[in-house]
């Protein structure tokens, strides 16, 4: 695990947050992963005591120990309302806990009173995505994708953690959402599934490659002309080491089909994936394949 959360001195606590990741190759996304900037988390009301319990703070929600770290932000959240930072590390391991309407409480004055506030915004997604409140989800997601347009985003930030899911009650599935199609595979979802150990089993992907279209345009020159891409599902095993050093990856097709699927077509797809119960596309025109991609 690579996620890193760190401090400086016993004032500042470096916001790191597990909505977002910003990897540049498909395999990247781990559980957790640094924000594209840090934010400074207290200020000069903070007494000695509350610095300390900050970084104790910091320390716990790094290492996954959401309980422990929001029992340390609650009263913090409540003695210092102005401290936004605070408030979404409190609102993020609240959501990882399962204390989604604490977390909505929090998050919705923040995005009330700013709303280019974009890190609220990812989590407020999140939280209406795993609350299956569709109609807030796509317009907190819209709202991300206006401000990533905007320049509010920092273009470094590809995509975000939208959604966990259980699959089958032993395996988790992460799902993130891009900002932008990243990677040679032009990657529109990506998803990790974790054992019951947290162990990474896999990734699956939502795919438009480029090298894909031109094959797509000859066959389909009418979608082609009008914009219409050709997607795919796809599913990569974990990294294996090769001898001469290289990197190998068993990959599967699992789906090529015509025009970008909505989300929820997309948590469907991957969530039959993980589950062995994948049903094709309506406008699929896959020829079943595998392959091992060297890396």
């Amino acid at each position: 695990m690579n996620r890193i959360c760190t401090t400086a001195g016993a004032a500042l606590l470096a916001f790191c947050s597990w909505a977002v990741a910003q990897e540049s190759s498909p395999a990247a996304p781990t559980k957790g992963q640094p924000t594209a900037g840090q934010q400074v988390a207290g200020g000069g009301s903070l007494s000695a005591e509350e610095k300390t319990q900050i970084n104790l703070a910091g320390q716990n929600f790094s290492v996954r120990k959401f309980a422990e770290a929001l029992v340390i932000y609650k009263p913090l959240a409540t003695a210092h309302p102005s401290d936004l930072t605070i408030s979404k590390l409190a609102a993020e391991s609240a959501i990882n806990v399962g204390e989604k309407m604490y977390a909505l409480g929090l998050l919705t004055p923040i995005e009330t009173a700013s709303a280019n506030d974009w890190q609220a915004a990812a989590l407020l997604a999140r939280i209406y995505a795993e609350s299956g409140d569709k109609q807030h989800r796509d317009a907190e997601m819209t709202h991300m994708q206006d401000m990533y347009n905007r320049g509010i985003i920092p273009a470094s930030l590809r995509q975000y953690l939208l959604e966990t899911i259980q699959i089958d009650g032993q395996k988790t599935m992460w799902i993130w959402h891009s900002l932008t199609p990243w990677g040679t595979q032009k990657v529109y979802d990506y998803a990790r599934v974790f054992d019951s150990s947290g162990q990474v089993v896999y990734r699956m992907e939502l795919e438009s490659m480029d090298i894909d279209q031109s094959t797509f345009a000859k066959t389909n020159p009418t979608e082609a002309a009008a914009g219409v891409r050709m997607f795919s599902f796809d599913s990569y095993s974990l990294d294996a080491a090769n001898a001469n050093g290289t990197l190998t990856s068993t990959h599967a097709t699992i789906d090529m089909f015509v025009g970008q699927p909505t989300y929820d077509a997309v948590r469907k797809a991957f969530i039959g994936i993980a589950s062995g119960k994948y049903e094709r596309q309506a406008t699929s025109i896959f020829n079943p394949q595998g392959s091992s991609r060297p890396r």
